[in-house]
């Protein structure tokens, strides 16, 4: 996830968050459990550098990975074929206005 925006531009960076680091109790290996909604972060538009914060428009973006093991069905250990990791990659954003 990242925000950003101002004058001069710049642009904040947050951890990845992965369903295996268990930083919420909320989101397990299968995707969010319970509520369909999970704060992630705090995002404050503070985070950037002091001398970039203005009266102008800002852009929080999130990314996402679904992670996938992809391949065949094969038998163990005489068959070779392969087994690889991939997934697909989104991301959704919105852009606001802010007066500091």
């Amino acid at each position: 996830m990242e925000l950003s925006g101002g004058d001069p531009w710049a642009i904040k960076y947050y951890d990845q968050i992965n369903h295996y680091d268990n930083l919420t109790d909320n989101v397990g290996s299968e995707g969010t459990i319970g509520p369909g909604m999970v704060d992630l972060y705090d995002v404050d538009v503070n985070d950037l550098p002091a001398e970039s914060i203005d009266d102008c428009a800002y852009e929080v973006e999130l990314w996402t990975w679904d992670r996938t093991i992809r391949g065949y069905d094969f038998d163990e250990p005489n068959d070779d074929r392969p087994i690889w990791f991939g997934g697909w990659s989104n991301k959704t954003g919105f852009t606001f206005d802010y007066t500091p």
